[in-house]
């Protein structure tokens, strides 16, 4: 559900030109009328489900390719479970009982976890989080800290069978 200031992004415009389609001819590929094609472009309709699909298949990506959304960017306080080596750390956040944690993904322990997108920007005082996920997905990510070298398996049979969450882990 949305929380209010979120924006759906639509890119369909400019990859359909990158193509050299016209808005007719993508409307013929996918089973639509010129004028939704136009619709969907100027923001005025976001496509169900089953159109954006067809729209991703025929222009060869993926939908959030095509549409993404855009969330407004809120500094949000963080505590950091390790020190940052410098200011401006990308970190992995997680909501631990209602607070955010997040670990640093720079410094001496940064390739011990191989390379990972980050969570999160970390301020200059270090003590706030921009977020570059939802907080819903933030709220659906665990945090395993141990040293047992299995943990990128456990992570990915996590992933299987529940793709809404995630998985953190860190040896310590």
């Amino acid at each position: 559900m949305k929380s209010g200031g979120e924006k759906i992004i639509c890119r369909l415009k400019e990859l359909r030109q990158s193509m050299g389609w016209s808005q007719t001819e993508l409307a013929r590929r996918v089973g639509v009328k010129r004028q939704a094609v136009y619709d969907m472009e100027s923001g005025k309709y976001v496509p169900n489900t089953a159109l954006a699909l067809r729209l991703a298949r025929q222009m060869a990506c993926r939908v959030e390719d095509l549409f993404f959304e855009k969330i407004p960017e809120i500094e949000q306080p963080v505590t950091l479970v390790e020190t940052p080596e410098r200011e401006d750390t990308r970190i992995e956040v997680a909501n631990v009982r209602g607070r955010l944690v997040g670990y640093p993904l720079a410094g001496k322990r940064a390739f011990n976890h191989g390379f990972r997108p980050a969570d999160g920007l970390l301020n200059t005082e270090g003590d706030g989080v921009k977020l570059l996920y939802p907080q819903e997905t933030i709220d659906q990510t665990i945090v395993l800290l141990g040293c047992d070298p299995a943990f990128s398996i456990l992570r990915a049979h996590v992933l299987r069978h529940t793709p809404a969450v995630r998985m953190h882990y860190r040896f310590t």
